[in-house]
């Protein structure tokens, strides 16, 4: 009997250390303070990532500051000298105004036989009957590929 109340408290014994030793690893494993460390961590990595993508973005900024500023006084520049331009013209203009014609005025050549100007119907036939592709067509005569395509569909119908 001395030796089963002696395996009990041996038992009682052994599950008290494991109870105390698992409880110490469970205590280090969820402690705050190392949840809390890594939170900061994390957080400090965070605000120095910002603050690198701030400086960058600032930078580009202030170049492109510094372009649109160099574009302005070009700008500057070049309305200055389009108003010495037309202070110039105004001026030449005063002058041919004043300035009368003296004797008789130069005949006029005779005058030339109308042009016929082309359609843009024509001009899209023309161009299709000399072997030009459509898409081509369109933009020489500045027309959508839509346009030449139906004036093509319906030129073709009419022969």
């Amino acid at each position: 009997m001395a030796g089963m109340i002696l395996l009990i408290f041996a038992n009682i014994a052994l599950l008290v250390g494991f109870f105390f030793y698992f409880r110490r690893r469970i205590d280090r494993a969820l402690a705050t303070d190392s949840i809390v460390k890594a939170i900061q961590d994390e957080v400090n990595q965070m605000i120095v990532d910002f603050n690198g993508t701030t400086d960058r973005n600032i930078a580009l900024i202030e170049e492109r500051i510094g372009r649109l500023q160099g574009l302005l006084s070009s700008a500057d520049k070049r309305i200055a000298v389009l108003k010495k331009e037309g202070e110039k013209t105004k001026t030449s203009e005063e002058v041919y105004a004043q300035l009368k014609p003296r004797g008789p005025l130069p005949e006029a050549p005779p005058p030339q036989a109308p042009v016929r100007v082309k359609s843009p119907r024509e001009e899209v036939l023309d161009l299709h009957h000399q072997g030009m592709d459509a898409k081509l067509i369109a933009s020489k005569l500045n027309k959508t590929l839509g346009e030449v395509e139906l004036i093509i569909s319906l030129g073709e119908r009419r022969r």
